[in-house]
């Protein structure tokens, strides 16, 4: 046997096959296996009890293949949150947050002290999605229970309260639902119930194969572009390679170590996209496994308005208008959808700091100094952008379409991608000392160039001379 541990592996001649470790053998296989499963959950009778105990069932048992006992810290997760939503009284979804939010920290401290350099998926990512979607449902039964007049001024919560609390069954159903318990994305109750009850706004669930197929088929090809673009640009497709020195973990040469600066830029404008090419495989799979299941439907066109719904409610990337975002906002708008939701929903909303929203993230992805680092780069990249927006836009903008506005786009894509991929290495490195080599092998000039244009340029738009001429005579 290529692949061994302390517990029986059924799947064990795939991995012999593949040549893929046992981890990831057995989570692409419960996530593949959810489709078939998907269509066979739409054919169980309209009976919720059911729905909600086979969903769950499925779920956890696909937990128990991939992570054995350590799907305990998901049960104990689940059991008590629920507790504290029946009895926290007023305060029920801080104390629910607090609680999912301290013992995800502190599991993921636990592998970080313990099992550093283990790169395995274990039950820390169905934890983390888990803690999203358990304190968002604390946050939805807490503000059904909020005045009418104060939820109308939010009309975001608004459409998420529940004026019930779910039940044990319903919450376990919603916990472990085999459609999105491995790899996401993370979801609302509301839609979680629909996708039982097989209906949106009191109309049927249409078919979702097709919708699954094409994410599914996306999927397999991001992950193609991962597997081959690297060997057919000549270059290395890991980010890392850029601040491990002059030789690789497995004592090869490193070739990026001698790159110049115009090629350590190439470099991580290649191994940066392939590396989110990772992520657009992984969450463009469980999207199409949830949509065969019934889940992320989103309603009829909106006649009023001609608001196009339909599939995609519960989308948690969208690749191409992240590669081609012209400023930040768009990355992040498009990037980890649910996950910026769930930020909205039980930080955002609730505190109106953007500084504090981005603290929680961090937390939450867990306790490395590569996150924090990313972060609060991110975080000053994000108000130089805002700056340089309403400074320097108003002169490209105006015509809409015309040639120079395109110019000004194709400029703002470029610095766009490149901040991202600058900004993103400690995210991939993790450590404080490499991520420090990551951003030193470009001499911190990114950030300076930030700090530069926090300090000197000014607040306010500056409008063109034209229209300062205009305003005179109108004096």
């Amino acid at each position: 046997m290529v692949f061994t541990d302390n517990y029986f592996q059924p799947l064990q001649f795939i991995g012999d096959a593949s040549g893929l470790t046992m981890d990831k053998v057995n989570t692409l296989s419960c996530v593949i296996a959810a489709y078939p499963l998907g269509l066979l959950f739409r054919q169980l009778p309209l009976n919720a009890n059911l729905r909600h105990f086979v969903a769950g069932a499925i779920g956890l048992a696909f937990c128990f293949l991939c992570f054995r006992e350590e799907c305990l810290h998901l049960v104990v997760q689940m059991v008590m949150t629920y507790l504290i939503m029946q009895y926290g009284g007023a305060n029920q979804h801080r104390y629910a947050f607090v609680y999912c939010m301290l013992h995800l920290s502190c599991n993921n401290l636990f592998h970080r002290v313990f099992h550093w350099g283990e790169w395995a998926l274990n039950v820390n990512g169905p934890l983390m999605i888990l803690t999203q979607k358990l304190t968002q449902l604390a946050f939805s039964v807490h503000d059904g229970e909020r005045p009418d007049e104060e939820m109308a001024k939010k009309p975001f919560l608004n459409a998420l309260k529940l004026t019930k609390k779910p039940n044990f069954l319903e919450v376990f159903g919603y916990s472990f639902s085999f459609f999105g318990v491995m790899l996401g994305p993370s979801h609302q109750y509301i839609d979680y119930e629909n996708a039982v009850k097989g209906k949106v706004n009191g109309k049927d669930i249409p078919s979702g194969i097709m919708y699954g197929l094409r994410c599914m088929f996306l999927a397999v090809a991001w992950f193609a572009l991962q597997a081959f673009a690297p060997g057919q640009f000549g270059s290395s497709g890991d980010p890392k390679h850029l601040s491990i020195g002059a030789l690789t973990e497995t004592g090869a040469p490193n070739p990026v170590h001698d790159y110049t600066m115009l090629g350590k830029y190439g470099h991580i404008m290649l191994a940066m996209i392939v590396y989110r090419c990772s992520f657009y495989f992984a969450w463009g799979l469980a999207e199409g496994a949830c949509s065969f299941a019934g889940l992320g439907y989103d309603g009829d066109a909106d006649k009023a308005t001609g608001e196009a719904k339909g599939w995609g409610k519960i989308c948690n990337v969208h690749p191409l208008s992240c590669e081609f975002a012209v400023n930040m906002k768009q990355v992040l708008d498009n990037w980890n959808c649910q996950t910026q939701k769930w930020l909205r929903i039980v930080c955002y909303e609730r505190t109106g700091s953007v500084n504090q929203t981005m603290l929680l993230s961090a937390v939450w992805h867990g306790p490395y100094l590569g996150y924090l680092m990313t972060f609060g780069t991110g975080a000053i990249v994000t108000e130089a952008a805002r700056k340089i927006r309403r400074t320097v836009r108003p002169f490209f903008a105006n015509p809409e379409g015309s040639a120079l506005h395109r110019v000004y786009d194709v400029i703002t894509w470029v610095a766009t991608l490149s901040m991202l991929n600058y900004m993103t290495g400690p995210f991939v490195c993790l450590t404080a000392q490499e991520s420090h080599d990551y951003f030193n092998a470009f001499y911190y000039a990114p950030h300076v160039l930030v700090i530069a244009v926090l300090v000197l340029m000014p607040g306010k738009p500056k409008k063109p001379k034209a229209d300062k001429k205009e305003e005179k005579k109108a004096e």
